[in-house]
This record gives C-alpha cells, structure tokens and sequence, in this order.
C-alpha cells in the first residue's frame, strides 16, 4: 500500500513486487505529490535501485530463492547509490533494514542494518498471530 496523509493506493504485482521510496502508482503520481515526494527531491537514486531489481529479478525469473533474494538486496552495483546503500558521509542516505516476505510460507526474513552484513531474523505471521 502507498499512501499519503489523504489517499492511498493498493499496489498489485503480476509475479514480483519491487518497492523502493518512490510513488509507483500512477494515481499519486500527480505533479503536486512528485514536488512533494521527499524520496525523488534528493536526487534519482530511488529510481535506480528500483530498476537495478527489476533486472535482477527479470534476469533470474523462475531460479530465485531466499538465498538468491539476500544476494539481490546486498547488490552494490551503482555504488553508492546501490540497494545496499553504505553511508559515504554524514549527510548520505543507507540501507538500515531489509525484508524478504514468502506469503506461502507465513514468513518475513528480516536484517537489521545493511544486508550485506546483517544478520536475518525469521518471523512467522503465524507464531505471531497465536502468541496474542
């Protein structure tokens, strides 16, 4: 879901779903929420790490597992604008967390800190719904 404080959109993916900090739905995309889209203000990085994990997924469609997804978050291709982004500076943005969800299996796979060196934490949804 994309929202803003006065809309939102539900976003649907065909067999993948790729989120970086951009608006994708072409409904908020209007010119007054892309002045005002914090994300696109700072530069294109945004947009190149959303297109470098389309090619990553579209290249390895059909052989993508947990494994394959952890590689694909750690990438530093178009460093320092990569998806794993390592703070250069102390005004530059970095990664801080990433996710990898399998709703078949009820599971977030979850790292704290840039992937590339984060441990991952499982979650089961399940566990989490029966502890309550």
């Amino acid at each position: 879901v994309e929202m803003t404080q006065d809309r939102y959109v539900a976003l649907y993916g065909q067999d993948s779903l790729v989120h970086t900090n951009h608006f994708l739905s072409r409904d908020l995309l209007t010119h007054d929420l892309r002045e005002r889209d914090l994300a696109l203000r700072g530069g294109t990085s945004t947009i190149v790490r959303y297109n470098r994990m389309r090619k990553l997924l579209d290249r390895n469609y059909g052989n993508i597992d947990k494994s394959k997804l952890k590689e694909f978050i750690s990438d530093h291709v178009n460093y320092p604008e990569s998806i794993c982004r390592h703070s250069v500076d102390s005004r530059s943005a970095q990664t801080i967390a990433a996710f990898i969800m399998d709703p078949a299996e009820g599971k977030v796979l979850v790292a704290d800190g840039n992937p590339c060196q984060a441990r991952y934490y499982e979650y089961s949804i399940e566990e989490q719904i029966n502890s309550k």
